[in-house]
């Protein structure tokens, strides 16, 4: 039953991540901006970024500014704020997995 409501919040973080939109207005945040707005430490967002669905992609969009281990990763704001919105109506519905 759980699983079948993440893979559902999975499909809608996608459809919302897929939709079309031009470069500009796309925003970004860097790890710290995005530990700032969901009040998590940069560890639990780096275990965030990794998170895929069924069919294997990224639940939340970004990309790395180089090819070095330590190039810095911007996030995708809106596919950030879908996927933590999707948190919280799990959250609401009691049916909240430990990742």
């Amino acid at each position: 039953m759980a699983n079948n409501k993440i893979n559902r919040a999975a499909q809608e973080l996608l459809a919302a991540a897929l939709t079309e939109r031009s470069v500009k207005d796309v925003e970004l945040l860097t790890i710290k901006d995005a530990c700032k707005t969901a009040k998590v430490t940069r560890w639990t967002v780096s275990r965030w970024l990794r998170l895929k669905d069924a069919e294997g992609n990224f639940l939340i969009r970004w990309s790395k500014l180089g090819p070095s281990k330590n190039s810095p990763v911007r996030i995708d704001k809106a596919s950030f704020i879908n996927f933590l919105e999707s948190k919280i109506r799990l959250a609401e519905d009691g049916k909240e997995v430990e990742e």
